[in-house]
């Protein structure tokens, strides 16, 4: 991505972008690969390192010499560790046995209101967990084209990498810390986002409450059809 801070990046750009890193790790099987990815990041504790030294590889490559843009490049290492973590943890929702502990998760990962009929759809169908990966795929995607067109505003990394840092937050890590016997409590929303602006607050219940709204598959396609 040979670009300056003043120039857009394009989809088409940034899909092939990340398209790059994740054949890095999924191998292009990713029904398979999860599992062996998430026991991976578990076990390997040079696992991030591993992650960021690729994304740093990649950017050299194209840096551009632009002194805005390296700053950038400092976030975005950040933001991909981020997204490979997160991806990780809706993976272990596979791992949790007690139904009771399914349905915590679901709701952890898309909010307390989920009707009777979605709740049951996110523990039980198969497709779930593929389609929540690709729906982060896409919030993280929209995420990134920001982050690569508006990086040099000031408190950009704060104010943008609050979504996802809120949804990583409020996600299913409190359930596992929980089934392993840590203490893990959930923070208020506007707790997790009290840095953030206002709008950064509105941004994030809109998405979270679009992706409430069942039925989840139909959804997802929706959510990463308007996102490409």
């Amino acid at each position: 991505m040979n670009k300056s801070a003043s120039e857009p990046v394009e989809v088409s750009e940034l899909n092939s972008f990340l398209e790059e890193i994740f054949s890095k790790f999924d191998k292009e099987e990713v029904a398979k690969d999860e599992y062996i990815f998430s026991k991976v990041w578990a076990e390997d504790d040079n696992f991030r390192e591993i992650v960021e030294e690729f994304a740093t590889q990649m950017i050299e490559e194209n840096e551009s010499g632009n002194s805005t843009r390296r700053e950038q490049n400092i976030f975005f290492r950040r933001a991909l560790v981020e997204y490979f973590e997160y991806r990780v943890l809706i993976l272990e929702l596979l791992k949790i046995n007690s139904k009771e502990d399914q349905e915590d998760a679901a709701r952890h990962i898309w909010g307390n209101e989920l009707s009777e009929d979605s709740l049951i759809e996110a523990t039980t169908n198969p497709l779930y967990v593929y389609q929540a990966c690709e729906a982060l795929y896409c919030i993280f995607k929209e995420l990134l084209i920001e982050f690569f067109n508006e990086g040099h505003e000031k408190n950009y990394p704060k104010k943008r990498l609050g979504l996802l840092t809120a949804y990583y937050r409020v996600g299913i890590r409190s359930v596992i810390d929980k089934k392993n016997g840590k203490e893990s409590n959930l923070s208020d929303l506007n707790e997790i986002l009290k840095e953030s602006s206002e709008r950064e607050k509105k941004q994030f219940t809109e998405n979270c409450s679009f992706l409430q709204t069942p039925p989840f598959v139909e959804n997802f396609r929706e959510l990463c059809t308007n996102s490409n």
